[in-house]
């Protein structure tokens, strides 16, 4: 199928009609959905312990398990001897509560599953919109390759996931709203449970907010106000949480604070010398040449949002995903283009009208949406076959031998480490151990943040710091600055170095004038 410019105006295309949704999937087609989940599973380091890269999993788990035990929210900091009892909330405490519940009933594998499902479950839908738009499904086979690969930079098993499959759905929503449609109302019931699960919520405001802008300069008013009512219709089902309005403004502090995008690698620019940065900058540019296309066209609505999530995941990883499962079907659609162009000019005896062919015979199978539901049913009912789910996680990314071998010690200290060996300590040790620092980098404010990365760094006032806190155990990478100077330093006391990780405790009080230099 050839779109040109003159036609481009009736992007994106309808569904056509008289074809039904739902459907018994052939042999290929569970084949195909279950191949998505697979690739899903391993694309991270090639193993499913990959999506459990952040131990920010385990801490969402033991969260979960306390609101389970407690039946009820937490108010006051249960996890750290640093600021024991502050007041905390779980913003996403719905998540928490899911990923304990699915803890509980499988473990870490299933938590894995959950999360390698739910992504595979954006990727098909993703797929879906890019046919739906009138893409061959060859090019959308290979796009959606694109899509993973990127998106990989930030597929872990964390509440983000459900941010990803939201906004998937909303844009499928929004590409094919029609004047007179009650489909897109249904993304304010979403918005009310998304608000719970996970704080990206706010990325459909946005969104909306950009696409009514576009509305506005393309003279399309009454869509423009339209997509005005939603957005505002959404944020009124944002304040259905446990916090209000607080959320909000917690929120618009997060976003707002430039120290702590400097600090969590996740708000950080791809670096493109990678394999996912490569995915990533190969489908930026296609995505730039497809904004560029739908403002030529008049589209000014998507060729905005297009720039904007192309902006936002230039400086930040976390919305790399999103941006890719955006560009997707007007990516698509071009490359669709140039097939039919060289399928045109080389006859139809060419390998590219074959190619061009084959995809427009299984469009029709791509559309229909039931494939993937039995498929990962299937996937999950056989997921023990042959295939080692992660007991614990990565050894490669966190100190489980050194906390295995010296449970007893690590457990009984103030022990000072990295924040994400603080959230792999919280699922582990809980509640027979408290932490100095951990993921919730918000929560413990800028200025323990500075000391924090000052005693990482074995900046100035490192002895001030640790007595401040009555830090009796230290467990860092054995290059790092403070395990250098620990060494030379009295009173404390080399317990064992294993895979480049140090452990040191004290073992007598320094000097008087020790702590105070």
């Amino acid at each position: 199928m050839n779109h040109s410019a003159a036609d481009a105006a009736t992007f994106p295309l309808p569904l056509p009609a008289g074809r039904p949704l739902w459907y018994v999937p052939s042999l290929s087609d569970l084949l195909f959905a279950a191949l998505i989940f697979w690739l899903i599973l391993f694309t991270n380091s090639g193993s499913p312990n990959g999506l459990l890269s952040d131990a920010a999993t385990g801490f969402h788990i033991r969260t979960g398990e306390r609101i389970l035990d407690t039946g009820s929210l937490p108010y006051q900091d249960p996890f750290s001897f640093s600021k024991p009892g502050q007041t905390w909330y779980a913003w996403e405490w719905l998540a928490d509560l899911l990923f304990a519940a699915i803890f509980q009933m499988g473990g870490l594998k299933w938590i894995v599953v959950l999360s390698a499902a739910t992504l595979a479950g954006c990727c098909w839908l993703t797929l879906r919109a890019m046919v739906r738009a009138g893409a061959n499904a060859l090019a959308a086979i290979f796009v959606l390759h694109a899509v993973i690969g990127a998106g990989s930079v930030h597929f872990l098993a964390r509440p983000h996931i459900f941010t990803i499959l939201f906004l998937t759905i909303a844009f499928g929503l929004l590409w094919w709203d029609q004047p007179g449609s009650r489909r897109i109302w249904w993304l304010m019931p979403l918005t009310a449970v998304w608000v719970n699960l996970h704080g990206g919520f706010a990325g459909l405001l946005v969104t909306l907010a950009v696409l009514s802008v576009g509305s506005v300069l393309e003279g399309q008013y009454r869509r423009a106000g339209r997509w005005g009512g939603l957005l505002g219709g959404c944020l009124a089902a944002s304040l259905v949480n446990p916090y209000g309005y607080h959320l909000h403004v917690h929120m618009a502090d997060y976003l707002r604070a430039d120290w702590i995008r400097k600090m969590v690698q996740e708000f950080q620019a791809p670096v493109l010398e990678t394999a996912s940065g490569v995915y990533f900058e190969c489908l930026l540019f296609a995505g730039l040449a497809a904004a560029a296309r739908l403002a030529w066209q008049g589209n000014w609505s998507w060729a905005l949002l297009v720039a904007a999530w192309g902006h936002a995941s230039l400086l930040s990883v976390r919305h790399v995903p999103i941006f890719a499962a955006l560009v997707a079907p007007p990516v698509a659609l071009m490359l669709s283009d140039a097939m039919g162009w060289f399928a045109e000019r080389d006859g139809r005896k060419s390998v590219a009208a074959m190619l061009q062919a084959i995809g427009r015979e299984h469009a029709p199978n791509v559309l229909r949406m039931s494939a993937m539901i039995p498929a990962l049913l299937l996937t999950l009912l056989a997921s023990d076959a042959g295939l080692s789910y992660p007991a614990d996680f990565p050894e490669g990314k966190f100190p489980v031998a050194m906390i295995a071998k010296h449970r007893t010690l690590i457990e009984q200290s103030r022990l000072f480490t990295l924040d994400a060996w603080g959230d792999y300590l919280v699922y582990r040790h809980y509640p027979r151990q408290q932490v100095f620092f951990d993921g919730r980098t918000d929560y413990y404010g800028r200025r323990m943040s500075e000391e924090y990365l000052a005693l990482v760094n074995g900046g100035p006032g490192w002895r001030q710091t640790l007595h401040k806190y009555g830090v009796n155990a230290v467990m860092l990478s054995t290059a790092s600055p403070l395990t250098q100077s620990l060494a030379l330093e009295p009173g404390w006391q080399l317990v064992d170095t294993q895979d480049a990780v140090a452990l040191y405790r004290l073992s007598r009080k320094p000097s008087g004038g020790a702590s105070a230099r």
